[in-house]
């Protein structure tokens, strides 16, 4: 396949998503297909189901509006104490899908398939995907709010009482940053954000505040590597607190770093299968993969082999928990009264094990119950808005290349051509190149996303247009002369 095929493919698929970026399509016509041990489900987004899934060591079961679907986990939209809530379930946890009966399907009739799962499909639940990242959820397009369609719950913001950050403190109280990471690891989980508040509190001097609200299904294995050097030197001098929402994979991962974790109602984390490419990994590469998720249990001073249980299926562990002095003693198998992974499932946590089993710290829904989690006294910090700010501007940043990135592609190959003119073709082309280049440098997480051929490629491509554009003119100008 040529190069120039591979631009054209990627300027009709960018076509079609513009495209369908200016056609009002409800979200419920999407087809979707939930792929499960023993069987698949086919439907669309929007339809009423009933879903069997594994957590917490039992079996249950729960109906509700399917509102998401990734290669990690569904989404549904269901009523909980009369408040409607987004309830996240790890495909590999799924026994069994069906549509409610006198539901309508978005699309043609659904019906749970019989029969082994499709080639490919996962026996355990699934984690990093390959270095090209999935699309991720979207923060807000405020730069001071963090709060999106994709939230569960209604999260309360605490206002900004830190103020402009220009040097130690001398009041003797801590700042609170709170940067949320939503999305896939390496689009919307970046170790660049994380980084970018690590030099806001070290502007403070040591002993900052930093949590971590995590919303990620997972995504890109390359980002763990840096994300692991940027909280290793922040838990170095400020106080590194995870927040979860949903962490599998990759935001597993990143949240485990943190000694302490705090759940939301709805919080899910585990599931930390390293895949390489469609099938998880095997032999040394899960080895190698085994010894680092342990010894990141061991930095967030936790047991390394709870936390191999969410990446090798066959691993088991159990818990129990004294009546009366509530001391949790942890078993290597199926043993103890609450049992969180039995073989061929990959451990995810719920609220309520992680809790029980003081893996997370504490429970909290919004900003204020947090910070009491935290035990942290009013009159004792300050909170910086500062970490929303800077996930803001990322997000800003990206929602913007997915409007321009199209276009550009477009406009390398449309604009001009209907002028018959070789040099405004030309000319067209190494402008669009030209700003794809600058969109590399800006937001190289998103350009594969968008079907952007790689960085080295448009340069290349940018110095053949740049000589062709050269012999033309060269050649006006030898005509001119004779």
């Amino acid at each position: 396949m040529t190069h120039r095929f591979w631009l054209s493919l990627a300027v009709l698929t960018a076509a079609l998503a513009l495209a369908c970026a200016t056609t009002v399509t409800a979200a419920t016509q999407e087809a979707a297909e939930i792929r499960f041990t023993g069987g698949v489900w086919r439907g669309a987004i929007g339809d009423r189901i009933e879903v069997t899934f594994r957590e917490g060591g039992r079996e249950q079961t729960m109906a509700g509006t399917l509102a998401r679907l990734d290669r990690f986990a569904l989404t549904l939209e269901t009523e909980v104490s009369g408040k409607m809530v987004k309830k996240v379930i790890v495909l590999g946890d799924v026994r069994s899908v069906k549509l409610v009966d006198g539901a309508a399907s978005g699309t043609k009739p659904s019906a749970p398939a019989t029969g082994a799962p499709a080639s490919g499909a996962p026996a355990a639940a699934p984690s990093d995907s390959s270095d090209t990242p999935a699309a991720g959820n979207a923060d807000s397009a405020d730069g001071d709010s963090d709060l999106g369609d994709e939230y569960v719950v209604p999260l309360s913001e605490l206002p900004d009482t830190a103020g402009p950050i220009t040097g130690p403190r001398t009041d003797g109280k801590k700042t609170v940053f709170i940067l949320p990471l939503n999305g896939s690891v390496g689009v919307g989980l970046r170790h660049q954000e994380m980084e970018r508040i690590e030099k806001e509190a070290d502007k403070l001097g040591p002993g900052q505040i930093i949590i971590l609200r995590i919303n990620s299904p997972g995504g890109a294995v390359s980002e763990a590597v840096k994300i692991r050097d940027s909280l290793m030197r922040m838990k170095k001098n400020h106080r590194l607190v995870a927040w979860i929402e949903e962490a599998i994979s990759g935001g597993a991962y990143t949240a485990l770093f943190a000694e302490e974790i705090y759940f939301m109602d709805v919080g899910t984390l585990g599931a930390i299968t390293k895949f390489a490419g469609a099938e998880s990994s095997r032999g040394s590469d899960l080895d190698a993969w085994l010894r680092e998720v342990y010894e990141v249990g061991q930095i967030g001073s936790r047991d390394g082999h709870i936390i191999r249980c969410m990446v090798y299926s066959p691993l088991e562990c159990s818990y129990d928990v004294d009546e009366v002095t509530g001391k949790v003693t942890w078993h290597r198998d199926v043993s103890g009264k609450y049992v969180v992974s039995k073989a061929g499932d990959n451990l995810v946590f719920n609220v309520t094990d992680a809790v029980r089993s003081k893996f997370a710290q504490g429970r909290a829904n919004n900003e204020p119950d947090l910070m009491k989690a935290m035990l942290l006294d009013e009159g004792t910090y300050v909170v910086s808005t500062a970490g929303k700010r800077v996930a803001g501007q990322w997000q800003k940043l990206q929602d913007t290349a997915k409007v321009e990135v199209p276009r550009l592609l477009l406009d390398y190959e449309l604009k001009g051509a209907a002028s018959g003119n070789a040099e405004t073709v030309l000319g067209a082309r190494i402008s669009a190149i030209r700003k794809l280049i600058s969109w590399w440098d800006r937001a190289p997480n998103v350009m594969p996303q968008l079907g952007v051929p790689p960085k080295r490629w448009l340069e290349d491509q940018l110095k053949q247009l740049q000589r062709q554009m050269s012999e033309i003119q060269k050649a006006k100008q030898r005509d001119r002369r004779g």
